[in-house]
């Protein structure tokens, strides 16, 4: 389980060490957010295999961050536990079709809480196996970004780009159609220039949205998550 990859969406400090010490005993790494909206986050930067999720958090219902995550980009098929605070059925139902996969009551038992994850993989694992792969993407030949100079092609049309809009535009390339938040992406420039800040990035979307205006949306803002090119 060494490269199985937990996040835990859990505002309740003792529940989350519970988990964190658990699922790390086991083998699991573990990455956690307190919040809904942290948790969105970094669903988006990680790509967890599993996801606990509390029903009761500060800032928005687990139910409504079980159905964005699966409005996203490999969110469809993420397993998702969700924790509930009482073993009632009307709560475990709305859970179950909000979009989650199984459920844990709190207090959990450790042990439990590991074997329910065990078993939602290997029932994940198995249903992978036996679909058929997906079509490979085919290139855009309406899109190309030149990965040695500043510059994007776009239905014929040469469009220069200063350094910074290159590198962001390099990254949205690589994950197109997948939602970078503003934590993705100042992570993602880091290695370009260590002191780019969260604004100058944003005011470089900005203008990369201008630019492709009278060609399309191409470069998408999803309200509340961050952005995306387009497939």
């Amino acid at each position: 389980m060494a490269d199985t990859t937990v996040l835990i969406i859990e505002d309740e400090e003792v529940a989350k060490r519970t988990a964190e010490r658990s699922l790390e005993k086991h083998g699991f790494t573990t990455i956690s957010a307190a919040t809904g909206e942290e948790g969105i986050q970094a669903f988006t930067g990680s790509r967890p295999s599993v996801i606990l999720l509390d029903r009761g958090l500060p800032d928005m219902d687990g139910l409504d961050v079980c159905r964005r995550i699966r409005e996203m980009p490999g969110g469809e098929v993420v397993p998702i536990i969700l924790v509930t605070a009482q073993d009632q059925n009307e709560e475990i139902v709305d859970g179950l079709n909000a979009g989650a996969d199984d459920y844990v009551v709190k207090p959990f038992n450790a042990e439990v809480l590991v074997s329910r994850i065990r078993a939602i993989l290997r029932r994940t694992n198995v249903q992978a196996s036996a679909a058929p792969l997906p079509p490979e993407p085919e290139e855009d030949d309406d899109f190309q970004v030149s990965e040695d100079e500043a510059i994007v092609h776009i239905h014929g049309q040469e469009i220069h780009l200063d350094p910074l809009q290159h590198h962001l535009l390099k990254v949205f390339y690589e994950r197109r159609g997948m939602i970078l938040g503003q934590y993705d992406l100042f992570e993602a420039t880091r290695s370009y220039d260590a002191g780019t800040t969260h604004r100058e990035i944003e005011l470089s979307i900005d203008s990369l949205r201008e630019l492709f205006a009278p060609y399309g949306n191409y470069l998408e803002h999803v309200v509340g998550i961050g952005y995306r090119l387009r497939d």
